[in-house]
């Protein structure tokens, strides 16, 4: 029997785009009155930081503002993005064209790493942040359905292209490893090949 304890704690664990994928697919099972009364209780909830989060919501669903963020490899963009992509209107086609051209004009990754300044940390970084605005943006209803299988595919090379740096870096470390044991080996047969010409020596 499923805990619920225990899964609302391993939900906590999750990443971001996780959450949204998982979330995304719950509601996609639920009854139609299921959906109407989920919907009324996260409205109650919004509203708790409706205030709060107002400014940043009429900059979200501004088309002038939408047009600033082109870069997806600058940090502060991509920043805004998050922002702006949970804060979108449902409706609102207009600022999703143009968020779906900034999501779509390049490859963040693969461009990061012919970068002269790429590192394996910061590539981490930036992956973990382009699939949290793939994934919002795939699953939000502002983007057409073409729209969003677009990003769908651009979610899976995502996935590919971490799973490939993944499998890089584990064949790096292996070959570390394989070096360093090496390394090892030929030290201690240094050290004994030393010790038996002492010793030979020594009876001598």
């Amino acid at each position: 029997m499923v805990c619920k304890e225990d899964v609302c704690q391993w939900f906590r664990g999750l990443c971001g785009p996780k959450r949204i994928d998982l979330m995304s697919g719950l509601l996609q099972m639920c009854l139609p009155l299921e959906i109407r009364f989920i919907g009324s209780c996260v409205e109650d909830l919004a509203r708790k930081n409706y205030l709060f989060l107002r400014e940043a919501e009429i900059k979200a669903n501004d088309v002038n503002e939408i047009r600033r963020l082109t870069n997806m490899l600058d940090e502060v963009t991509r920043s805004k993005l998050n922002v702006y992509l949970a804060l979108l209107h449902s409706n609102n086609s207009l600022c999703s064209s143009l968020l779906f051209n900034t999501l779509t004009c390049v490859e963040p990754l693969q461009e990061y790493k012919k970068s002269k300044t790429s590192n394996q940390i910061t590539l981490t970084r930036l992956a973990e942040e382009v699939l949290l605005l793939y994934t919002m943006a795939a699953y939000h209803p502002a983007f057409s359905f073409s729209q969003r299988h677009v990003l769908f595919e651009r979610l899976d090379g995502v996935h590919s292209f971490l799973e490939s740096e993944e499998q890089e870096v584990g064949l790096q470390t292996g070959l570390l490893v394989l070096v360093s044991r090496y390394r090892i080996d030929a030290l201690v047969v240094h050290v004994s090949n030393r010790l038996a010409l002492e010793l030979a020596r020594a009876r001598f």
